[in-house]
């Protein structure tokens, strides 16, 4: 269900499957807050929720609002083990309270929440220490590079992915985060080469075959073999 209208006929349909459903997603989907929270709320057995870029209607198409947020990670499954909050305007206080409460989430995507800090990332390995597999998130102003390190100690993280604002602060991120085994940094001007398992290779450790970068060695290369054996 992506990109959806949350009828209220969708809503009840969704509730009355609330015990045994696993996963929702409802990417780019738009209704009412109350109908978003009434879903969170009547679904415990979630394990997996896509809620990146949902849209609330008020008066217009506006973003989720700071209370719906909040309200849903205080009523989320606590047993969620994977969670999408991309394109959502999530703070350090929604990051506290979701886990606090969900210590079991092996996958956690913040993409373009410009709003979080170092805060965040400390709940984040507080909390999820033994569990946390994948995560991905906005890196801005707030968080500082001795932030992100501290994240290097979580024994399960196999994944980080972080989408840099500026081509400086992608090369500074590159150059000091280098020791992550699995790393993807990127710009929103730029399509990653994303692994679908979420496993990406740290560009700092390699060349993509098909970057520009290889692509002007490959033709260096042949200008000097051309000018040595042309004749």
């Amino acid at each position: 269900m992506k990109g959806v209208f949350l009828s209220h006929k969708m809503v009840v349909g969704i509730c009355k499957n609330g015990k045994t459903l696993q996963k929702l997603d409802l990417y780019h989907s738009f209704g009412d807050e109350s109908r978003y929270l009434k879903i969170i709320k009547c679904c415990q057995e979630l394990k997996e929720v896509e809620l990146s870029s949902c849209i609330a209607i008020v008066d217009d198409y506006e973003e989720i609002s700071d209370d719906c947020i909040q309200s849903i990670v205080k009523l989320i499954s606590p047993n969620i083990e994977m969670l999408d909050l991309s394109d959502l305007d999530v703070r350090d206080n929604h990051v506290k309270i979701l886990l606090g409460r969900c210590k079991k989430i092996k996958a956690l995507h913040l993409g373009w929440a410009t709003l979080i800090t170092d805060h965040s990332l400390t709940s984040v390995k507080e909390n999820l220490n033994l569990t946390l597999e994948k995560l991905s998130f906005y890196y801005n102003d707030r968080i500082s590079v001795t932030g992100l390190l501290e994240l290097k100690s979580m024994p399960r993280l196999k994944s980080l992915r972080i989408e840099a604002k500026s081509e400086k602060d992608e090369d500074l991120l590159k150059y000091h985060l280098a020791p992550f085994e699995n790393l993807i940094i990127f710009r929103d001007d730029s399509t990653p080469d994303y692994d679908p398992e979420g496993l990406v290779s740290n560009p700092a450790r390699g060349l993509n075959l098909f970057s520009f970068d290889a692509v002007l060695l490959y033709m260096t290369w042949y200008c000097i073999l051309f000018l040595f054996f042309g004749n």
